[in-house]
């Protein structure tokens, strides 16, 4: 995924997951980070006011915010394609199914586990 297409991709999942009532202080606090990153980058450049055009999602800001980020080079910069994917990352940690997994014998969650069992 290229820069730009990433830092949207994250910042929608990120407000998207904010408007949730239930969001874990992880993807909460993912968000803020990679925003505030974000926002000092574009407001090296003064292009900070960017990230509000329109609200997160219009296409006004998506239209802004593209073109700040390709103007000032900042959709290259590590640190905020860092931040981008760490928020990426909480998101997608932040929809792991639950299970109720009471009274279950030899149960196994995640990947790639070894486990062996002996029941008797």
């Amino acid at each position: 995924m290229a820069g730009v297409e990433l830092i949207l991709a994250a910042l929608l999942a990120g407000a998207g997951a904010g408007a949730s009532t239930v969001v874990s202080s992880t993807i909460q606090d993912a968000y803020k980070g990679a925003l505030s990153i974000l926002q000092n980058r574009l407001a090296r450049h003064g292009r900070a006011q960017a990230i509000e055009a329109g609200g997160v999602g219009s296409t006004e800001w998506r239209t802004a915010l593209c073109a700040a980020l390709e103007e000032t080079g900042v959709a290259a910069d590590e640190e905020v394609l860092i931040a981008m994917q760490d928020l990426l990352e909480a998101v997608e940690m932040g929809k792991a199914e639950h299970f109720d997994l009471r009274d279950a014998k030899g149960v196994q969650i995640g990947h790639s586990n070894t486990q062996h069992n002996t029941f008797s």
